[in-house]
């Protein structure tokens, strides 16, 4: 069409030239050629008329393209075949690529609008199936609702008639438990009453038996008494008569009050212990003078207090002897250490180990019925061998006590 209203403007250019071909020729030729000239020129003038004509019914024919293209309303103001073009890309493009986004494919360029046509019939095609399977999945989807709600309907109805059948049922039993409430409170009652007078006969048997323990317990207290005081007798008597020697004093200080006997840590002696004073008599008899109690442990001496002197015309002195029945050199003592470690930095405790042991002390890492002594160190509450030595009555002694049996 652009190309033929090219040709058109061309033809005009050229008639034209012509015409001013003619008025020059006209001007010059003479008067004899002017009939003839104005023949030609009246069949020129048709011409351009049948071309005026033609030109006219392709610009109505353009004009129509423009409103098919652009629509009624659309700006058709564009010229050329570029604009067209443009016209095309900008309106048909975009339309049929929104709807291949919507169908995800892939977008796509025309170059005229019988291929666009063609694809606006395929896209219509597609668009009527989707159309087409959106339905039958609504209406599938509202087939689905619709039986599952008569599915649910009627589970609702089994649920209430269930429901129904549950409040009977607890109806039931709760006044089967109203029954057996009111009878176990009127049980308890009973009970209660019985109770209470099992316990007013068991007070007062409760009583007459304290009273008779009380005093079964005062006649128990009275012959223990009475057995320990038979006893101490008994023993004070054999100790004074059968108890062989410890010891003797090897020398007393009168005016102090101090004096050393015989034996010393290689003896096993240790602080604290006393010691029966006597003197042998004619026959083999002993006199009991006094006590003396250890002060400081030696090597192979003691020295020892005068703690009890029975007649002041006849004092402790040297060559008189010493007597314990709570030692014996040939006994060899059982010692356990309870607590984490020793407090004292000035020895260790495998060092105070060799030393008691060569004083012939035992030493073990168990308190038992043979334990004779709980050596307590730094923490040493909370043991297990000091609760052990509590229950079994061993004899705890303090480590400094043992540092000071042992000369540290």
């Amino acid at each position: 069409m652009a190309q033929r209203e090219g040709s058109t403007y061309l033809y005009l250019f050229i008639v034209a030239c012509v015409l001013f071909m003619i008025m020059t020729v006209v001007f010059f030729i003479d008067n004899s050629d002017k009939q003839r000239i104005e023949e030609q020129l009246g069949l020129r003038d048709d011409r351009i008329k049948q071309l005026e004509a033609s030109n006219r019914q392709l610009s109505d024919a353009s004009n129509n393209l423009k409103i098919l293209i652009a629509g009624p309303g659309g700006d058709t103001s564009w010229r050329g075949e570029e604009d067209y073009r443009n016209e095309m890309k900008t309106k048909a493009e975009a339309a049929i690529n929104e709807v291949l986004a919507d169908l995800k494919q892939s977008k796509r360029s025309y170059d005229s609008l019988i291929g666009c046509y063609g694809d606006i019939q395929g896209l219509f095609k597609q668009l009527i199936a989707a159309r087409d399977e959106a339905f039958a999945k609504r209406e599938t989807a509202s087939q689905a609702e619709v039986k599952g709600r008569e599915t649910s309907d009627s589970t609702v109805t089994e649920l209430k008639k269930k429901t129904e059948e549950i409040l009977g049922q607890l109806q039931e039993l709760q006044t089967k438990f109203e029954d057996l409430d009111n009878k176990s409170k009127q049980e308890k009652a009973e009970l209660v009453k019985e109770k209470e007078k099992i316990q007013d006969e068991s007070s007062d048997r409760i009583i007459q038996l304290s009273r008779q323990i009380n005093y079964k317990e005062n006649q128990i207290k009275a012959l223990d008494n009475r057995i320990d005081k038979l006893l101490e007798e008994s023993r004070k008597e054999r100790e004074f008569d059968e108890i062989e020697p410890d010891g003797k004093l090897v020398d007393v200080l009168g005016a102090s009050g101090k004096g050393w006997i015989n034996l010393g840590r290689v003896n096993h002696l240790r602080n604290g212990l006393v010691f029966r004073v006597f003197q042998y008599l004619k026959g083999g008899k002993k006199l009991y003078k006094g006590k003396v109690e250890v002060q400081r442990v030696d090597e192979d001496t003691s020295e020892v207090r005068i703690v009890e002197e029975v007649d002041g015309l006849n004092p402790i002195v040297a060559r008189d002897m010493v007597s314990s029945p709570f030692y014996d050199p040939k006994d060899q003592p059982i010692f356990v250490f309870a607590g984490s470690e020793l407090e004292s930095r000035n020895v260790t405790k495998d060092y105070v180990i060799s030393k008691m042991k060569s004083y012939g002390a035992q030493i073990r890492d168990k308190v038992d019925i043979n334990t004779e002594f709980l050596v307590a160190t730094k923490n040493f509450e909370n043991t297990p061998e000091y609760k052990a030595a509590r229950e079994l009555g061993v004899t705890v002694i303090r480590e400094r006590d043992l540092l000071e049996f042992i000369g540290q």
